[in-house]
């Protein structure tokens, strides 16, 4: 009986020795440090999700109302360049193919079931034809940078102008043809970086 005692006293020694005492600050401090850790790693991964997602968004763009007037100037004086086509090309996007000229031409324009039309659309840029008062109203995706060209309808080419070296590049990247594009039509070229939800482009005169 009393070696049981003594062999119960001797557990009950050696489970207390095997006991750590740990001060209650530090006990603390772990759980602070855990939920410290636990809130940088949410803020990370939140970050990590906005850089995946990219800068340009559909939440960070908006629809931009871009109008303005065309103008024919002649004996008679000013005039609406009714049928004028007015294109805003996104600068930075690209066809994988290039594209026919000739159906946004303003001799030979294609309102229906066109694919030029379709893509610059797609890409956020516009393709419009103004009234019989020479005014155009469209609509882009805001802020981006656009190639504006204005091709006359009434308005021919002067003789020996041509189009330099930039726009060319720029034209033919999205062309396979720039001559049926422009045909003997005269133009307006312009680069605009649109970044309101109104732009008007003001009047714009052959």
């Amino acid at each position: 009986m009393e070696r049981d005692k003594q062999e119960k006293s001797s557990d009950s020694a050696r489970a207390v020795g095997q006991v750590i005492s740990v001060p209650r600050w530090i006990i603390y401090f772990q759980g602070a440090l855990l939920g410290v850790v636990a809130a940088t790693f949410f803020v990370f991964g939140m970050m990590v999700g906005s850089l995946t997602r990219g800068g340009s968004t559909d939440e960070t763009r908006w629809d931009c109302q871009v109008t303005g007037q065309v103008l024919c100037v002649g004996e008679r004086g000013e005039r609406g360049d009714a049928g004028a086509v007015v294109l805003l090309l996104p600068r930075d996007r690209r066809p994988e193919k290039r594209m026919d000229g000739q159906s946004v031409n303003p001799n030979s324009f294609e309102p229906l079931n066109n694919p030029v039309i379709d893509f610059i659309h797609a890409s956020g840029g516009a393709v419009v034809r103004t009234d019989d008062q020479g005014r155009f109203d469209s609509f882009v995706q805001a802020p981006n940078t656009y190639f504006l060209l204005v091709i006359s309808r009434h308005q021919a080419k002067p003789a020996g102008r041509s189009l330099t070296r930039s726009e060319m590049a720029a034209l033919g990247s999205y062309f396979s043809s720039v001559e049926d594009l422009l045909g003997d039509q005269d133009y307006h070229w312009q680069t605009r970086f649109l970044d309101s939800s109104e732009a008007n482009l003001g009047t714009i005169q052959f």
